[in-house]
C-alpha cells in the first residue's frame, strides 16, 4: 500500500484561488500542505511535497511542515544544470521540463531520485532522515527540538557546502557531528557504495 503521493500546489492553483477571492499566504499554503500530507501519511502512503525554489521561499514553511507531519520527502523542481548551495537536501530533483524522449510527443519532465522508493516500503533508515534547512532562521530551534546531544548526527547535502555550515553550528552547540565531506556528489565521484 505504501507509495509516494505528492502535494502539488502550483501557480495555477494560486491564480485559481486569487480569481475566486482567496489570497494564498505562506501560512495558508503551509496549512494546506500539512493537512494533505498528514492525510497521506495516515492512509499509509509516503508523503511527498512537490515544490520549487519560489514556493520554498514564499509559500511553504518546510520546518513547520516537518515538525507537524514528521518525515516529508521533497520533490524539487529546478530547471538548471546543477543545484546551487542550499538546494541539495531533497529526495527527487526535477531538473528539466523540456526533455525529448523518443516515442513521446512534446516536452517531458525528467527527475533524478536520491531516495529509494522501491517495492512497497521506504527503508527504516530513510524514514529517520530529517530535513532541517540550515538557511532557515529557525534552524537552531528546530535542531534543538529534534536532535539529541548524546546521539551522533550525520549531516549531508548534495555538494557539502550547506552541511559544513550546519555542522559548524551544531558542533558549537555541543552535538556530535559527522559531516559528509564534499557531499553526496563527492561520495559518488569517489566511487563509494550507494545503496539503492
Amino acid at each position: 500500500k505504501k507509495c509516494p503521493i505528492a502535494f502539488d500546489f502550483e501557480y495555477d492553483s494560486v491564480n485559481y484561488a486569487r480569481n475566486n477571492g482567496v489570497r494564498i499566504t505562506e501560512k495558508l499554503a503551509t496549512d494546506m500542505a500539512i493537512a494533505f500530507l498528514k492525510g497521506v501519511k495516515e492512509a499509509g502512503y509516503i508523503p511527498v511535497l512537490y515544490t520549487n525554489r519560489d514556493y520554498l521561499q514564499n509559500y511553504f514553511d518546510l520546518n513547520r511542515i516537518t515538525a507537524e507531519t514528521g518525515r516529508v520527502y521533497v520533490w524539487y523542481a529546478r530547471y538548471i544544470a546543477d543545484l546551487r548551495d542550499g538546494e541539495g537536501d531533497i529526495d527527487i530533483w526535477q531538473y528539466t521540463s523540456t526533455a525529448k524522449i523518443p516515442g513521446i510527443r512534446g516536452n517531458t519532465d525528467l527527475n533524478r531520485f536520491y531516495t529509494e522508493f522501491a517495492d512497497d516500503v521506504v527503508k527504516p533508515d530513510q524514514e529517520k532522515k530529517i530535513n532541517i534547512n540550515v538557511l532557515d532562521e529557525s534552524f537552531e530551534t528546530m535542531a534543538d527540538s529534534t536532535l539529541q546531544k548524546d546521539k551522533p548526527v550525520a549531516v549531508y547535502c548534495r555538494s557539502g557546502k550547506r552541511s559544513k555550515k550546519a555542522a559548524a553550528i551544531l558542533r558549537k552547540k555541543g552535538y556530535i557531528i559527522y559531516d559528509l565531506d564534499k557531499g553526496f556528489i563527492g561520495w559518488e565521484e569517489a566511487g563509494k557504495e550507494v545503496e539503492k
